[in-house]
């Protein structure tokens, strides 16, 4: 038989510990969550740099016929309305290339910026013989996926089988009725 000092005292210590050892799992998963969020919103800034990019890019090819400054301009009205900043702009003949940056708060009090760069411009006729896009048509249009390919569809929206004289005749005769 043991003494019941003995026992109080075994037990006296080991008290707490099961605290505290919850407590030390909590804490990890607490910095595993911050360190995901951080990563995360990493992450993120990323993305909305390089879509700012993209459609800067876009807006300023679209306006290189007009000059630099006109394309520079309209990139950086496309790039500040996604809330980034502009960081370059460059303009080779009918090409834009411009540069966004993101600013990124993965952890209170720190601020990093994402980066990206983005290039557009004309498809010129021998990159179009040098990149081939048959083995993906060819690969959709067997059924592998069910969308339909889009070079099939003009750029107005309409499928090739429905040209636009056409759509247009036939609302023009459905609004003639209603207006008689």
């Amino acid at each position: 038989m043991t003494s019941p000092g003995v026992a109080g005292r075994c037990g006296a210590s080991d008290r707490g510990a099961a605290s505290l050892l919850l407590l030390a799992l909590g804490l990890v998963f607490i910095a595993a969550g911050v360190a995901g969020a951080a990563v995360g919103a990493a992450r993120v800034g990323r993305h909305e740099a390089r879509n700012a990019a993209d459609f800067g890019a876009l807006a300023g090819a679209a306006h290189a016929v007009e000059g630099d400054e006109s394309a520079c301009g309209w990139a950086a009205r496309v790039v500040a309305a996604d809330r980034a900043r502009l960081v370059s702009c460059q303009v080779d003949g009918l090409e834009v290339v411009v540069r966004a940056e993101v600013a990124v708060t993965p952890l209170p009090g720190l601020v990093r910026h994402a980066t990206a760069a983005a290039r557009a411009g004309p498809v010129y006729e021998s990159a179009l013989r040098t990149t081939s896009s048959t083995l993906t048509a060819a690969s959709l249009s067997r059924g592998l996926l069910p969308f339909p390919h889009f070079g099939d569809w003009t750029q107005d929206g309409q499928p090739v089988s429905q040209p636009h004289e056409a759509m247009a005749s036939r609302v023009a005769a459905s609004q003639a009725g209603a207006v008689a």
